[in-house]
Protein backbone atom coordinates (compact mmCIF):
# COMPACT_ATOMS: atom_id res chain seq x y z
CA UNK A 1 0.00 0.00 0.00
CA UNK A 2 1.21 3.07 -0.41
CA UNK A 3 1.81 5.70 1.80
CA UNK A 4 1.76 9.50 2.12
CA UNK A 5 4.26 10.68 4.60
CA UNK A 6 5.02 14.86 5.48
CA UNK A 7 8.19 14.84 6.27
CA UNK A 8 9.51 18.04 8.38
CA UNK A 9 13.00 18.19 9.27
CA UNK A 10 14.57 21.45 10.78
CA UNK A 11 18.25 21.65 9.78
CA UNK A 12 20.71 23.57 11.67
CA UNK A 13 18.20 25.87 13.49
CA UNK A 14 17.98 28.31 10.47
CA UNK A 15 16.08 26.48 7.73
CA UNK A 16 13.68 23.75 7.66
CA UNK A 17 12.18 21.44 4.81
CA UNK A 18 8.69 19.82 3.95
CA UNK A 19 8.14 16.93 1.63
CA UNK A 20 5.30 14.33 0.60
CA UNK A 21 6.69 11.10 0.30
CA UNK A 22 5.02 8.33 -1.93
CA UNK A 23 6.33 4.83 -1.88
CA UNK A 24 9.64 6.50 -1.53
CA UNK A 25 9.64 8.91 -4.31
CA UNK A 26 9.24 12.75 -3.49
CA UNK A 27 6.21 14.31 -4.95
CA UNK A 28 6.75 18.05 -3.54
CA UNK A 29 9.25 19.73 -1.42
CA UNK A 30 9.55 23.14 0.11
CA UNK A 31 12.19 24.78 1.75
CA UNK A 32 11.23 27.45 4.38
CA UNK A 33 13.84 30.23 6.34
CA UNK A 34 13.37 29.94 9.58
CA UNK A 35 16.48 31.98 11.22
CA UNK A 36 15.49 34.28 13.92
CA UNK A 37 14.45 38.14 13.46
CA UNK A 38 17.45 40.05 15.11
CA UNK A 39 15.13 43.88 15.22
CA UNK A 40 18.62 45.28 14.91
CA UNK A 41 17.06 48.59 13.19
CA UNK A 42 14.31 48.33 15.68
CA UNK A 43 17.42 48.55 18.31
CA UNK A 44 19.19 51.37 16.54
CA UNK A 45 16.15 54.11 16.83
CA UNK A 46 17.04 57.00 19.16
CA UNK A 47 20.60 55.78 19.93
CA UNK A 48 24.22 58.01 19.48
CA UNK A 49 25.85 57.45 16.56
CA UNK A 50 28.96 55.80 18.82
CA UNK A 51 26.52 53.10 19.89
CA UNK A 52 25.10 51.64 16.69
CA UNK A 53 28.50 49.85 14.85
CA UNK A 54 28.57 48.23 18.95
CA UNK A 55 24.84 47.29 18.39
CA UNK A 56 25.35 46.45 14.80
CA UNK A 57 28.03 43.83 15.31
CA UNK A 58 26.16 42.04 18.09
CA UNK A 59 24.85 40.24 14.62
CA UNK A 60 26.94 37.46 14.83
CA UNK A 61 29.52 36.17 16.77
CA UNK A 62 31.70 34.71 13.60
CA UNK A 63 31.63 37.67 11.49
CA UNK A 64 31.23 40.67 13.76
CA UNK A 65 33.83 42.52 12.49
CA UNK A 66 31.89 43.32 8.95
CA UNK A 67 29.22 43.95 10.55
CA UNK A 68 31.33 46.75 12.75
CA UNK A 69 33.13 48.08 9.72
CA UNK A 70 29.90 48.23 7.51
CA UNK A 71 28.18 50.33 9.70
CA UNK A 72 30.67 52.45 10.30
CA UNK A 73 31.13 52.84 6.67
CA UNK A 74 27.93 53.89 6.21
CA UNK A 75 27.89 56.66 9.52
CA UNK A 76 30.98 58.23 7.84
CA UNK A 77 29.10 58.00 4.62
CA UNK A 78 26.14 59.52 5.86
CA UNK A 79 28.34 62.51 7.75
CA UNK A 80 30.50 62.36 4.65
CA UNK A 81 33.76 61.69 7.06
CA UNK A 82 37.31 61.15 5.35
CA UNK A 83 39.18 58.97 6.78
CA UNK A 84 42.83 58.60 6.71
CA UNK A 85 44.44 56.17 4.77
CA UNK A 86 45.88 54.39 7.91
CA UNK A 87 42.42 53.46 8.96
CA UNK A 88 41.62 52.04 5.74
CA UNK A 89 44.66 49.92 5.79
CA UNK A 90 43.70 48.80 9.47
CA UNK A 91 40.35 48.25 8.76
CA UNK A 92 40.93 45.56 5.26
CA UNK A 93 43.42 43.50 7.74
CA UNK A 94 40.87 43.42 9.54
CA UNK A 95 38.45 42.23 7.27
CA UNK A 96 40.84 39.98 5.94
CA UNK A 97 41.41 38.71 9.30
CA UNK A 98 37.69 37.90 9.93
CA UNK A 99 38.11 36.07 6.79
CA UNK A 100 40.38 33.15 7.71
CA UNK A 101 39.06 32.82 11.13
CA UNK A 102 35.96 32.51 9.66
CA UNK A 103 36.87 30.12 6.57
CA UNK A 104 39.39 28.04 8.76
CA UNK A 105 36.60 27.05 11.17
CA UNK A 106 34.16 26.49 8.80
CA UNK A 107 36.53 24.79 6.09
CA UNK A 108 37.85 22.26 8.48
CA UNK A 109 35.80 21.66 11.81
CA UNK A 110 32.20 21.93 10.04
CA UNK A 111 32.54 20.78 6.64
CA UNK A 112 35.31 18.70 6.39
CA UNK A 113 33.01 15.89 8.36
CA UNK A 114 30.62 16.69 5.43
CA UNK A 115 33.21 16.15 2.47
CA UNK A 116 35.05 12.99 3.88
CA UNK A 117 31.96 11.17 4.90
CA UNK A 118 32.74 11.61 8.97
CA UNK A 119 30.61 12.13 11.61
CA UNK A 120 31.25 15.02 13.85
CA UNK A 121 34.46 16.73 13.79
CA UNK A 122 35.47 15.19 16.78
CA UNK A 123 36.19 12.21 14.83
CA UNK A 124 37.83 14.49 12.23
CA UNK A 125 40.44 15.92 15.39
CA UNK A 126 41.47 12.36 15.85
CA UNK A 127 41.64 11.07 12.27
CA UNK A 128 43.70 14.27 11.15
CA UNK A 129 45.58 15.04 14.14
CA UNK A 130 48.08 17.03 12.66
CA UNK A 131 45.98 19.10 10.56
CA UNK A 132 43.87 20.10 13.17
CA UNK A 133 46.85 21.24 15.36
CA UNK A 134 48.00 23.53 11.93
CA UNK A 135 44.25 25.02 11.58
CA UNK A 136 44.46 26.13 15.54
CA UNK A 137 47.84 27.75 14.80
CA UNK A 138 46.68 29.58 12.07
CA UNK A 139 43.51 30.52 14.32
CA UNK A 140 45.65 31.65 17.21
CA UNK A 141 47.37 33.57 14.90
CA UNK A 142 44.20 35.31 13.31
CA UNK A 143 42.84 35.96 17.14
CA UNK A 144 46.54 37.83 18.35
CA UNK A 145 46.16 39.96 14.81
CA UNK A 146 42.40 40.29 15.35
CA UNK A 147 42.90 41.64 19.09
CA UNK A 148 45.87 44.01 18.44
CA UNK A 149 44.11 45.58 16.07
CA UNK A 150 40.49 45.82 17.14
CA UNK A 151 41.04 45.44 20.51
CA UNK A 152 39.65 41.75 21.15
CA UNK A 153 38.90 39.14 18.61
CA UNK A 154 34.77 38.85 18.80
CA UNK A 155 33.15 42.32 18.73
CA UNK A 156 36.20 45.20 18.25
CA UNK A 157 36.31 48.01 20.41
CA UNK A 158 38.92 50.17 18.67
CA UNK A 159 37.41 50.89 15.18
CA UNK A 160 35.21 53.94 14.94
CA UNK A 161 33.43 56.62 13.09
CA UNK A 162 36.35 58.53 12.05
CA UNK A 163 39.14 56.13 12.89
CA UNK A 164 40.36 54.21 15.43
CA UNK A 165 40.31 55.18 19.50
CA UNK A 166 43.75 52.54 19.71
CA UNK A 167 46.60 51.77 16.69
CA UNK A 168 48.65 49.19 17.21
CA UNK A 169 52.46 50.54 17.98
CA UNK A 170 55.31 49.58 15.33
CA UNK A 171 56.59 46.38 17.96
CA UNK A 172 53.26 45.60 17.89
CA UNK A 173 52.78 45.33 13.96
CA UNK A 174 56.38 43.99 13.67
CA UNK A 175 56.15 41.14 15.52
CA UNK A 176 52.62 40.10 13.84
CA UNK A 177 54.55 40.07 10.36
CA UNK A 178 57.32 37.80 12.05
CA UNK A 179 54.46 35.84 13.31
CA UNK A 180 52.95 36.14 9.50
CA UNK A 181 55.99 34.61 7.81
CA UNK A 182 55.97 31.97 10.67
CA UNK A 183 52.50 31.14 9.94
CA UNK A 184 52.48 30.89 5.99
CA UNK A 185 53.94 27.49 5.23
CA UNK A 186 51.46 26.47 7.55
CA UNK A 187 48.64 28.00 5.46
CA UNK A 188 50.31 26.84 2.11
CA UNK A 189 50.29 23.22 3.91
CA UNK A 190 46.47 22.69 4.82
CA UNK A 191 45.61 24.70 1.28
CA UNK A 192 47.41 20.96 -0.31
CA UNK A 193 45.70 19.52 2.10
CA UNK A 194 42.24 21.06 0.97
CA UNK A 195 43.10 20.37 -2.82
CA UNK A 196 43.46 16.89 -2.53
CA UNK A 197 39.59 16.51 -1.12
CA UNK A 198 37.31 15.18 -3.53
CA UNK A 199 34.27 17.74 -4.46
CA UNK A 200 31.50 16.98 -5.94
CA UNK A 201 31.06 18.15 -9.89
CA UNK A 202 27.85 20.28 -9.63
CA UNK A 203 27.07 23.55 -10.62
CA UNK A 204 24.46 25.35 -11.79
CA UNK A 205 23.98 28.96 -13.91
CA UNK A 206 24.31 31.58 -11.05
CA UNK A 207 23.90 35.58 -10.44
CA UNK A 208 27.88 36.12 -8.24
CA UNK A 209 27.15 39.66 -6.74
CA UNK A 210 30.26 41.32 -4.81
CA UNK A 211 32.71 44.33 -5.19
CA UNK A 212 35.13 45.09 -7.43
CA UNK A 213 37.94 48.03 -7.46
CA UNK A 214 40.58 48.65 -9.90
CA UNK A 215 43.77 47.07 -8.42
CA UNK A 216 42.94 45.76 -5.67
CA UNK A 217 40.77 42.37 -4.03
CA UNK A 218 37.91 44.52 -3.43
CA UNK A 219 36.15 44.06 -0.14
CA UNK A 220 35.97 47.53 1.96
CA UNK A 221 35.63 49.31 -1.29
CA UNK A 222 34.09 49.89 -4.97
CA UNK A 223 31.37 49.23 -7.21
CA UNK A 224 28.32 46.37 -6.82
CA UNK A 225 28.99 43.99 -9.86
CA UNK A 226 27.99 40.61 -10.92
CA UNK A 227 28.85 37.69 -13.33
CA UNK A 228 25.48 38.59 -15.21
CA UNK A 229 26.53 42.53 -16.56
CA UNK A 230 25.30 44.41 -13.24
CA UNK A 231 27.60 47.46 -12.08
CA UNK A 232 26.03 50.20 -9.92
CA UNK A 233 27.48 52.37 -7.15
CA UNK A 234 27.73 51.22 -4.19
CA UNK A 235 25.35 54.26 -3.05
CA UNK A 236 22.89 53.35 -5.48
CA UNK A 237 22.15 49.50 -3.69
CA UNK A 238 18.46 50.55 -2.73
CA UNK A 239 17.08 51.32 -6.56
CA UNK A 240 18.50 48.02 -7.40
CA UNK A 241 18.15 45.59 -4.36
CA UNK A 242 15.28 45.41 -2.90
CA UNK A 243 13.86 44.03 0.73
CA UNK A 244 10.67 42.16 1.67
CA UNK A 245 9.15 39.15 3.44
CA UNK A 246 7.48 36.70 2.54
CA UNK A 247 3.90 34.88 4.68
CA UNK A 248 4.72 33.09 7.68
CA UNK A 249 8.84 33.64 7.31
CA UNK A 250 9.82 36.06 10.20
CA UNK A 251 13.08 37.57 8.59
CA UNK A 252 13.38 39.70 5.12
CA UNK A 253 14.82 38.27 2.07
CA UNK A 254 16.25 40.54 -0.83
CA UNK A 255 15.78 40.55 -4.46
CA UNK A 256 17.36 42.10 -7.63
CA UNK A 257 14.96 42.48 -10.59
CA UNK A 258 12.29 40.15 -9.08
CA UNK A 259 15.04 36.97 -8.31
CA UNK A 260 16.17 36.03 -5.05
CA UNK A 261 17.96 33.79 -6.33
CA UNK A 262 21.80 35.09 -6.63
CA UNK A 263 25.22 34.55 -4.40
CA UNK A 264 27.24 37.03 -2.29
CA UNK A 265 30.36 36.36 -0.46
CA UNK A 266 33.23 34.53 -0.52
CA UNK A 267 32.75 32.39 -3.58
CA UNK A 268 31.29 34.98 -5.48
CA UNK A 269 34.54 37.70 -4.27
CA UNK A 270 36.30 34.42 -5.70
CA UNK A 271 34.62 34.03 -8.88
CA UNK A 272 34.65 37.41 -10.37
CA UNK A 273 37.77 38.70 -8.56
CA UNK A 274 40.15 35.60 -9.03
CA UNK A 275 42.68 37.62 -10.80
CA UNK A 276 43.31 39.81 -7.90
CA UNK A 277 44.05 37.67 -4.93
CA UNK A 278 47.85 37.54 -5.19
CA UNK A 279 48.11 41.08 -5.60
CA UNK A 280 46.01 41.69 -2.63
CA UNK A 281 48.47 39.47 -0.57
CA UNK A 282 51.42 41.65 -2.41
CA UNK A 283 49.37 44.84 -0.87
CA UNK A 284 48.63 43.55 2.56
CA UNK A 285 52.57 42.24 3.15
CA UNK A 286 53.31 45.83 2.34
CA UNK A 287 51.22 47.80 4.43
CA UNK A 288 53.79 49.28 6.91
CA UNK A 289 57.29 50.18 5.81
CA UNK A 290 59.99 50.69 8.63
Amino acid sequence: MDIKINYFAKLDGHAGLTASILDGDIKTAKSQIQKGIRLIEGVMIGRQYRDMPIIAERVCGICSTAHNIASIKAIENAMKIQVSEETVKLRKVMGHAQFIYSHALHLFFLSLTDSLNIENDLQSADKYSEETKKIIKIREYVIDLMKTIGGRTIHPLTNEVGGFKKVPTADEIKNLIIKGEEILPIVLQMAEFFKKIKISDFSRPTEYICLKKSGEYAIYDGDIISNKGLKVDKNDIENNFHEFQRPKEIIKRTERDGKTSYMVGAIARINNNRDKTFLQCEKISGIIEF
